[in-house]
């Protein structure tokens, strides 16, 4: 204990560290700010590995760790909101800095903290790190917490492509997720929200809305999942409840159903991550975004929760939701989740059952799929994760796929001796795709695709993440064709 005695504030995360059973993420003293560590195995970071950046820009007793969708949050990590959400005199909190109480699967997918710092970079400190911290931390005081994720991305495709098509694309992408904190009630235990997510995508030498990999191969996959579809565009925009301790969300208003039915911890966006969308959701799964809608989330124990959400599907993106609500275009998502801390030895593991029923004018579809994400050892950093979809033909129509199974292997941290604290992975995954009859004529019956990535942290904010694909057999391509997609991409986290 003799290393441990410098100041008060050592002392409180020691005390933290020994309650909460976490070890320090080196031999030498613990700091009072917390890695997430990617969600599962969250550390206070060694002195050394605090980034300058990070003392700079975000004090540690205001610190609120970023969260992973798809991921438990840690008991030690949501403790770190309940330092300012109890009021005197039992009145509300307006615009508070800490989001209201929420159990521990819907806290990692309704709120984002205020850290967007990353330990472990290449250059542990930069001008843009520390000022878009900052930002982030004057925003959370006044209840505002975000995550948003933009950079350039490079795609080139080898192989046979349709006549008349492009093979080089270069594009800027734009994502921002946003929830802000309205009121919470005095202890916590519930609150009122306003989520939202804004996308703008550029082609710099092509209309993302038009054209694209995907156009160029036939393809039912999109190997380019960072792209946010051309132009500024509203994705979501509703009005959300935390009540009961944060057992139960409800949510009304311009829906993204992707935000919150199909999380997978290991792969989940294009943003470092594997780039090819059928990796980012499941392909088979009708998700509508942007169209009025539900979402309900309920989760009364740590090992299950529900979730529903009802969207309609025919709003043409950026016109007004209220104009197009109609029972004939609707699609019902409902979704299971079963939880556990340590699966035959292995680690933490989750595996979500869906189901979906969805409308388009006098045809009604249905289909079911699975998602799941396993550690492959309770010390391990490789973990795996997979979907699989099956829907009926009139479902099918939606995305176009009526199967679909995709899955791969995802090395955290490949590159450091000891935890996964940073956006470094290596991933591979592999799909495959049935297509359904509105696709035909199909010059194929059966599409694959393999993905190999490499997320490396640059700066405590930026990362670099080149990425080479295998697509095989496009649907719509020429002939039996094997193409590859190379691609280069920086993200910008903040």
């Amino acid at each position: 204990m003799k290393y441990f005695t410098r100041t008060p504030k050592t002392w409180t995360a020691l005390l933290a560290l020994s309650l909460s059973g976490l070890t320090a993420q080196e031999e030498n003293q613990p700091s009072p700010y917390l890695d997430t560590r990617q969600g599962w195995d969250p550390a206070f970071l060694s002195e050394e590995n605090v980034s300058p950046s990070l003392r700079k820009s975000l004090p540690a007793e205001k610190q609120q760790t970023g969260r992973v969708k798809g991921v438990p949050t840690p008991a030690v990590i949501r403790a770190q909101d309940r330092r300012s959400t109890r009021a005197p005199g039992g009145c509300p909190v307006f615009f508070p800095s800490s989001a209201p109480k929420m159990m521990p699967y819907l806290d990692g997918t309704y709120i984002f903290g205020n850290t967007c710092i990353e330990p472990g970079a290449l250059i542990d400190e930069d001008l843009l790190s520390t000022a878009a911290q900052k930002v982030k931390t004057a925003a959370s005081d006044i209840g505002l917490q975000y995550s948003l994720k933009h950079g350039y991305n490079y795609t080139g495709v080898s192989g046979d492509v349709l006549p008349g098509s492009q093979r080089s694309f270069n594009a800027y992408n734009v994502s921002l997720l946003a929830n802000w904190f309205l009121v919470n009630s005095h202890d916590g235990s519930s609150g009122l929200f306003l989520a939202a997510e804004f996308d703008w995508g550029a082609g710099m030498d092509y209309n993302q809305r038009r054209a694209g990999a995907a156009d160029s191969l036939g393809s039912l996959q999109n190997p380019q999942g960072s792209a946010r579809s051309g132009g500024p565009f509203l994705a979501n925009l509703s009005l959300g409840l935390s009540l009961f301790e944060g057992k139960w969300v409800i949510m009304a208003g311009q829906i993204d159903t992707s935000n919150y039915i199909d999380q997978n911890a290991y792969s989940n966006s294009g943003f470092n991550n594997l780039v090819n969308q059928c990796f980012n959701n499941n392909p088979a799964l009708p998700l509508p975004w942007a169209n009025w809608g539900y979402q309900t989330s309920w989760q009364p124990c740590g090992s299950f929760y529900l979730m529903y959400a009802g969207s309609g599907n025919n709003t043409p993106l950026n016109h007004n939701p209220f104009h197009y609500i109609n029972a004939k275009a609707w699609t019902h998502l409902a979704e299971a989740g079963f939880i556990a801390d340590d699966v035959a030895g292995m680690g933490p593991g989750t595996l979500r059952l869906q189901y979906c029923l969805t409308s388009s004018g006098s045809n009604t579809g249905s289909g079911g799929a699975l998602n799941f994400q396993q550690q492959l050892g309770k010390q391990s950093r490789v973990g795996w994760f997979g979907r699989l979809g099956f829907m009926d033909e009139d479902a099918a129509a939606f995305n176009g796929v009526k199967s679909a199974a995709t899955t791969g292997l995802v090395f955290q941290s490949p590159f450091r001796r000891r935890g996964a604290d940073n956006n470094n992975q290596i991933a591979l995954g592999v799909l495959w795709l049935k297509p359904a009859e509105s696709e035909k004529p199909c010059a194929h019956k059966n599409e694959y695709g393999v993905e190999l990535t490499y997320v490396m942290q640059i700066t405590p904010t930026m990362t670099l993440q080149p990425d080479i694909q295998l697509v095989k057999n496009p649907i719509h391509g020429q002939g039996k064709s094997t193409a590859v997609v190379f691609q280069i991409q920086n993200v910008w986290s903040w």
